[in-house]
């Protein structure tokens, strides 16, 4: 039984670039391993004040007036998953809130603070229902505030 000798026929320099190029490919394989793209998580808690005025919302976040990306600030930017804590107060009249696909169900009165959470849902524009307290809906264009929950 004879035994093949190996097969030099290729330049050492063409060897090793394809061996080394080889070797790459298995190192950037096993570094990769494991790690995946990971969405980041959606703050545990976001603490919201909504105040009511003149049958407009508007959302202040806690330390700042407005979100800062935010550019009307009848509108609630939000990721979906997220707790949400929020807080509801009256500039002017005793006011009902109320948005059914987050559950809300909430008075806003003048110098009371009414506090509610919810988890914010599947992605989704929740526009917000505003009735004072005589019963006579408000005539404005647009709704009186909405809460946008993005999947990211």
């Amino acid at each position: 039984m004879t035994i093949p000798s190996p097969n030099y026929s290729r330049p050492f320099p063409q060897s090793m670039a394809v061996a080394v190029a080889f070797f790459s490919l298995i190192v950037a394989a096993w570094g990769s391993r494991g790690r995946r793209h990971e969405v980041p998580a959606p703050p545990k808690e976001i603490r919201v004040t909504l105040y009511v005025e003149n049958g407009l919302c508007r959302f202040v976040t806690e330390g700042n007036t407005v979100a800062e990306d935010a550019t009307d600030p009848r509108q609630l930017a939000i990721v979906s998953g997220a707790s949400v804590h929020l807080r509801v107060e009256s500039r002017d009249y005793v006011y009902f809130l109320k948005q059914a696909g987050l559950s809300l169900d909430v008075p806003a009165i003048p110098e009371t603070v009414f506090e509610t959470s919810f988890t914010a849902p599947e992605p989704g524009r929740y526009e917000l229902a505003l009735s004072p307290i005589c019963g006579l809906p408000w005539e404005h264009a647009e709704p009186p505030g909405t809460i946008l929950i993005t999947s990211h």
